[in-house]
């Protein structure tokens, strides 16, 4: 196909990415520069559909999607008794101009998620079925008439979000025609116009859960009197927010390449209302990023600062038992060894007739060991204040 219609083998790479990071070789998203991205005849979309998991106590954090291409899905920690999951989608759209008014377009997109997964590589990349369900019931159904019935099959919008990218562009379709399509000769735009309006839907549910993770780690923040345990948990919550920095940076980085394509394709001469909606709805989207991965950068110097805080407390806890044990020692120390001696002769074991010396001589000394290991200065300074304002008093009166 790539052949016949002389398509750019960089539409199809940017589709048929990997799922996963390697150091062999690199997703062509992310070394495409911006001139590239506005000769390119095609729009190409990488997205992330949530979707909650019926297992809620499932440790698995990485899986990768079973399907033709295979998608990277992360499962977030547990957040108010849920179990979010981001799965990697991607859209590929491209216009070929025929001869004469011919034209055909062609759009690469994800069939609909199934439970079927394989897991990562610290649990064998072994299968695993996992139930899950659109988050929020799915995205905004954002057609303005109302579901039609067309060649006797009916959409139903409250199922759209259950279904794949075909199905709800199948079902916006056959509701509404975007105004700047032209059936004679569309342009790519208005091809795109639905996937991205598709897109903008599932990236709003994005930022809500980047809201809930941000109110998940500003009440974790506060501890109990379980210090290793808070410790530990600040240190899960840190790694945690790590992850957070490294997938807005990428989540910038698709809206950016997403908002230059809008903008290239911007007709001045015959602008559009709705084409101008979703330059305005992507910026919004990639504000609400921002300002989410703003709040939660700012986590992190939070819960770095609250771990260290705990540290210096626990610190001070271990300090403050050695010097207990200390105290406990040097008074138990003189006991004992007073003890050991006087245990030679029977005359002085306990209910002998002298045992009473054991305790005559172990009590004081015990009490002037603990003395000076532990001196009470603040008193001995009050009664040297006393005594030196006693004997000033006398000098005034002789």
């Amino acid at each position: 196909m790539g052949s016949f219609f002389n398509i750019d083998p960089w539409f199809f790479a940017s589709y048929v990415h990997q799922a996963w990071r390697k150091t062999s070789s690199q997703s062509p998203n992310n070394c495409s520069l911006p001139s590239r991205d506005k000769k390119q005849n095609f729009l190409s979309l990488q997205y992330h559909r949530i979707v909650t998991f019926d297992q809620k106590d499932t440790e698995m954090k990485s899986l990768t999607l079973n399907r033709n291409q295979p998608r990277k899905a992360v499962i977030l920690p547990t957040m108010r008794g849920e179990r979010i999951g981001l799965i990697q989608h991607g859209c590929s759209v491209l216009k070929v101009d025929g001869p004469g008014d011919e034209w055909t377009g062609i759009v690469l997109l994800d069939a609909p998620i199934s439970h079927n997964y394989t897991a990562s590589k610290n649990h064998g990349f072994s299968p695993t079925y996992l139930a899950s369900n659109p988050f929020f019931g799915g995205c905004e159904d954002f057609a303005t008439s109302p579901a039609a019935s067309i060649h006797g099959l009916t959409y139903n919008p409250a199922t759209v979000s259950n279904r794949g990218m075909l199905d709800e562009l199948v079902h916006y379709w056959t509701q509404e025609t975007p105004q700047i399509f032209t059936a004679s000769k569309p342009t790519l735009r208005a091809i795109s116009y639905y996937p991205l309006k598709i897109v903008a839907a599932e990236w709003v549910n994005y930022i809500a859960v980047m809201g809930m993770s941000v109110r998940e780690y500003e009440l974790s923040t506060t501890f109990s009197g379980d210090l290793i345990a808070q410790l530990e948990k600040l240190n899960t919550n840190l790694r945690i927010l790590q992850g957070w920095r490294r997938r807005v940076l990428s989540t910038q980085a698709k809206l950016r390449r997403t908002i230059r394509f809008i903008e290239n394709h911007v007709d001045h001469k015959h602008p559009s209302e709705d084409w101008d909606v979703l330059v305005e709805d992507f910026e919004f989207i990639r504000t609400g990023v921002a300002e989410h991965g703003e709040r939660l950068e700012a986590m992190v110097s939070v819960v770095t600062s609250t771990a260290a805080l705990i540290e210096g407390r626990r610190s001070l806890t271990e300090k403050e038992n050695v010097t207990r044990l200390t105290i406990l020692a040097v008074v138990f120390l003189p006991l004992s060894y007073i003890e050991s001696l006087f245990s030679m002769l029977d005359d002085f074991r306990p209910g002998g007739p002298h045992f009473w010396v054991y305790f005559a001589i172990a009590v004081p000394m015990a009490f002037m060991v603990g003395l000076i290991a532990k001196p009470p200065v603040s008193t001995v300074k009050n009664m040297v204040g006393r005594i030196g304002e006693k004997i000033a008093a006398l000098v005034r009166d002789y």
